[in-house]
């Protein structure tokens, strides 16, 4: 099994989905992730009201890219 790393359009659809409904289960299975997939963006990328953050999370994905390509 390969491992992708979230879009940016994924994320987008995490945030639309989170603000509107609170129940992770229910918004997995349109994206195609696993739980512990979207759980674990959910946590990493939580702003200080512990809400999701899609610039946040676009942030740190682009700088963990970075910092992958230069090793």
């Amino acid at each position: 099994m390969t491992y992708a790393h979230l879009t940016t359009d994924e994320r987008e659809s995490i945030a639309i989905r989170m603000y509107r409904d609170k129940i992770i289960r229910h918004f997995i299975s349109p994206l195609g992730r696993q739980l512990s997939t979207i759980y674990r963006e959910l946590l990493q990328n939580r702003n200080a009201r512990h809400t999701y953050s899609k610039i946040k999370a676009d942030r740190k994905a682009c700088r963990r890219r970075i910092t992958c390509l230069l090793l």
